[in-house]
């Protein structure tokens, strides 16, 4: 982006919408652009070589709405794009989303629905920005149970929200112990449970609605249906909304539990990387070896990290040596055993959360589940997150 480019440049037609635009952006963006016109002009700026952080253009008078927005997104990979139009159409919309358009609006616009959509986009732009339209896909899986799978996927997903300030959807697929929205405080859905009962529900307006909002950048899928409620496990329906999640967000986290092997076939292809949580232990070896085997018989190219959870230095115990050398693989990361993720979990806060306020002192385990998501994130990521965590907060006044 040129030094002359605004970070935010928007085409409207109609002078109110204009109006609407600058009410909300002046504030945030003191060097906001608004301007009159459509896709046109949008086109005109881009092909001059300005790229601003977000573009807003108006489609009401495009006579193929999808096409332009492709060839606007072509134009410019790495700018947030943000539709305005007059036609209020369900498949418009999840063609749009699937063209790269970030968010669509109905004209007239409100201020209201505006500032959320411009600060989602702005949120958007400062994370590092994907080769593509579609999330990572990041699956965690316990090698047994209690080993603190679930906790790191609910961690991870928190960091890389609200300190790389990405788009984040948790799907925590045990939909009767599910502990993502109790980890969380926060409402468990019903939306897995709808998902796997009526397939043909699923779409972007389906997984909008499911997800439950746990901060202004994290969104989860969790459940907690009752234990004698029979649900049988879609792989077909598990793909589809996995899909629609990923066209939704920068990252997908998904808490896999290791006993639903039927929707393995459904998760592990799509997976950017998959991490396998294990406590340091002879069942621990065991299990892990039989998982890995499994992931690796899916998919021989899948980018496993194995993690040991938990870890605590006892002189007549399994060390991490003797761990490796029985699952003959090497531990990525090792988490120590911290009372201040039991503290955190039993507030209903991630240690995140909890360090920036109530722990006065760093918890170590946030510290490795920290470098776990530089992993995921990249390095480049990582080296801006600072950065994003104070000039994005400067362009958005501060708003939490």
């Amino acid at each position: 982006m040129t030094e002359q480019t605004p970070e935010f440049v928007a085409f409207a037609y109609d002078a109110s919408d204009q109006k609407v635009i600058s009410q909300v952006v002046e504030k945030n963006w003191p060097s906001a652009a608004v301007h009159s016109g459509g896709v046109a002009e949008a086109v005109a700026l881009l092909n001059k070589g300005q790229t601003p952080h977000a573009l807003l253009v108006d489609f009401s008078k495009s006579p193929d709405p999808e096409q332009d927005a492709k060839k606007l997104r072509e134009l410019a990979p790495s700018t947030t794009l943000i539709g305005v139009g007059a036609t209020n159409d369900v498949v418009l919309f999840r063609k749009l989303l699937a063209a790269g358009v970030a968010d669509y609006l109905i004209k007239p616009l409100h201020v209201e629905s505006l500032q959320q959509s411009i600060i989602s986009a702005a949120h958007f732009s400062a994370g590092e920005e994907k080769k593509s339209g579609v999330a990572d896909l990041i699956v965690i899986i316990g090698a047994r149970g209690g080993v603190g799978a679930s906790t790191l996927a609910v961690n991870a997903a928190w960091v890389l929200s609200e300190e790389y300030r990405y788009s984040v959807a948790l799907a925590d697929l045990d939909i009767h112990y599910g502990s993502s929205a109790l980890a969380l405080d926060i409402e468990p859905s019903p939306g897995l449970r709808e998902a796997l009962k009526n397939p043909s529900r699923i779409d972007s307006l389906f997984v909008t609605s499911a997800l439950v909002k746990a901060s202004e950048r994290l969104y989860v899928m969790g459940s907690e249906e009752p234990i004698d409620d029979e649900i049988v496990p879609d792989p077909a329906a598990i793909s589809l909304l996995l899909n629609e999640m990923r066209g939704r967000f920068q990252y997908v986290i998904v808490d896999l539990p290791r006993n639903l092997l039927p929707i393995f076939d459904a998760v592990i292809p799509e997976a950017t990387k998959v991490f396998v949580v294990s406590d340091v232990s002879l069942s621990g070896i065991r299990d892990t070896v039989r998982l890995l085997s499994k992931i690796k018989q899916i998919n021989k190219k899948s980018d496993i990290r194995l993690v040991a959870n938990r870890l605590i230095d006892t002189p007549t115990g399994i060390t991490v040596k003797d761990f490796e050398r029985g699952t003959d693989s090497k531990i990525d990361f090792t988490i120590p055993d911290d009372i201040k993720i039991a503290v955190a979990s039993n507030a209903g806060k991630t240690v995140s959360a909890m360090s920036c306020g109530a722990m006065s002192s760093p918890s170590k385990a946030l510290l490795v589940i920290r470098e776990i998501c530089q992993t995921i994130a990249g390095k480049a990521a990582a080296a801006k997150k600072k950065q994003n965590m104070t000039s994005i907060m400067g362009l958005l006044g501060k708003k939490q």
